[in-house]
C-alpha cells in the first residue's frame, strides 16, 4: 500500500455536517461556497445553522476575554453578555417566565 492509499483510506475531517445528513461526505475545506445543501431549510439543517451560530457566538466572546485578559482587563461574570446551554438554559428559561409572571401580577 502506498501513501495515497493510506490517505484515502484514514480519510478525516472535518466534513461537511449538511452535506453529511443528507448522505454526502465531503470535506469542508474549500467546500462552504459551493455547498448544495448551504440554503436548504429543512428542519436538520436549519438545527445546524443555530448550533453554528451558538458556536460562532462563543468563540467571538472567547476571544473577547482573551482579548481583555491580554490588556489586563478583568470583567465580571454578570457583566458579560452570555447565554447558557442545556440544563442551565432551561433553569434560566423557568426563572425568567416565573420573574416575568411576578412582574404581570404586580404591574
Amino acid at each position: 500500500m502506498d501513501r495515497e492509499e493510506v490517505a484515502n483510506k484514514i480519510r478525516r475531517g472535518p466534513f461537511c455536517v449538511r452535506c453529511r445528513i443528507h448522505g454526502i461526505s465531503s470535506v469542508v475545506r474549500g467546500h462552504k461556497r459551493f455547498c448544495n445543501f448551504r440554503n436548504c431549510t429543512c428542519h436538520r439543517c436549519i438545527l445546524i445553522a443555530e448550533r453554528q451560530r451558538i458556536m460562532a457566538k462563543q468563540v467571538a466572546l472567547r476571544r473577547e476575554a482573551n482579548a481583555d485578559m491580554m490588556m489586563g482587563y478583568r470583567r465580571m461574570e454578570f457583566e458579560q453578555p452570555g447565554w447558557r446551554m442545556g440544563e442551565d438554559a432551561e433553569r434560566a428559561a423557568r426563572a425568567e417566565r416565573r420573574r416575568k409572571l411576578l412582574d404581570r401580577k404586580r404591574g
